[in-house]
């Protein structure tokens, strides 16, 4: 299949899990076909059914219904070890009293491979996960990015054309976290592999992914690059999710071609949709900081972030988040209004959330 690039390296069709205690599915209908060399992360909360998902795919968990094909090969039945799929998980699961050449070399030598080809492919893994100078230590002497390399190490050597990694940054630290992220990208390139990468951060979702499956309640909500779910959200869920900060969401209701909020607070005129109740979407970045002009805007926090500010505040009693350069210098102001540009707004239908409108183009 290499370099073929027209059959799906894994496909997932109509996945559910059901367990016995339980009275509503875990996952429900999940099908996508990934291709070779992609990265997909699935993102969601907590118990939305990305792990389980993985956990499938990797042959740990049984699949209730719906059918999965490795290289084209149902494989709903196959053992783990058949599948050809290496797993890096939350916790790095080291021996503790191995060397770091051990732990890499030691799925090698269950298998019985001989010692100069162990060898061979300990070092030059070490190699490529800048690890050769650390190989004698035992874990408890490394780093937490160091050890997480070692537990990359131990899938790499396997030389699995397919990584599933279960939330493998989430003990590190930020700083950790983000160099670790660079380095899985960096190393996913190298190697060619088909990676599909679970996490609730959003953040790693958007910098690490070529396509984002995005879940709730076991069930997919949208599936796209990490530019299109973050500007063209299909619901709210979606929209909620990607974004930092969140998007603001104003419930209320357009009436004669302009939105109110549920207390009858003019928010927004020219609107182009019926009258009905909605719910207003406007990222904190696209909203407009003023001094002199607009909607007024009560300040509860101004958070310095480096380069910007978040501004926590109400407009008309509406917690609104937004975010502005540090040429606004929001400290040096009195009392502050925000413009909301009717181009950047997204509506939602109030019942299921579903995108209904962005902008001043309708969407189909």
């Amino acid at each position: 299949m290499k370099g073929g690039g027209q059959l799906s390296k894994i496909s997932l069709k109509n996945i559910c899990k059901k367990y016995e205690e339980n009275e509503d599915y875990s996952v429900k209908d999940f099908s996508i076909d990934i291709k070779e060399n992609e990265f997909i992360v699935f993102v969601g909360p907590s118990g939305c059914g990305k792990s389980t998902s993985l956990r499938m795919i990797a042959g740990l968990e049984d699949i209730t219904s719906g059918e999965l094909y490795i290289d084209g090969k149902l494989s709903n039945d196959l053992a783990p070890k058949d599948r050809n799929i290496a797993m890096v998980f939350q916790s790095y699961a080291l021996y503790p009293h191995l060397s770091v050449y051990d732990n890499i070399g030691f799925g090698l030598k269950i298998r019985k491979l001989d010692k100069k080809i162990i060898d061979e492919k300990v070092r030059s893994t070490a190699e490529i996960l800048s690890l050769t100078n650390y190989l004698n230590r035992k874990p408890k002497d490394l780093s937490g990015g160091q050890r997480q390399r070692v537990a990359l190490g131990r899938a790499i050597v396997k030389e699995s054309d397919i990584f599933l990694m279960d939330e493998p940054l989430s003990n590190l630290d930020a700083k950790l976290r983000v160099e670790m992220r660079e380095e899985i990208v960096n190393l996913k390139n190298k190697l060619g592999s088909t990676v599909i990468y679970v996490t609730h951060d959003q953040t790693e979702a958007m910098t690490m992914a070529t396509r984002i499956v995005c879940l709730n309640d076991g069930i997919i909500q949208q599936i796209g690059s990490p530019r299109e779910l973050y500007t063209n959200p299909i619901n709210a869920f979606v929209a909620g999710f990607l974004g930092s900060p969140a998007m603001n969401f104003i419930n209320g209701e357009v009436k004669s071609g302009a939105f109110y909020d549920d207390k009858g607070n003019k928010i927004l005129s020219g609107i182009s949709l019926e009258d009905r109740p909605l719910t207003l979407g406007i990222r904190p970045e696209a909203l407009e900081l003023s001094n002199s002009e607009g909607l007024p805007f009560s300040v509860n926090l101004i958070e310095l972030l480096g380069s910007d500010y978040n501004i926590s505040g109400k407009l008309f009693g509406n917690k609104i988040i937004l975010k502005c350069d540090l040429e606004k210098n929001p400290r040096d102001k009195g009392e502050l209004f925000v413009k909301i540009p009717r181009e950047k707004t997204y509506f939602f239908d109030r019942d299921s959330g579903d995108r209904i409108f962005i902008g001043e183009s309708y969407e189909d």
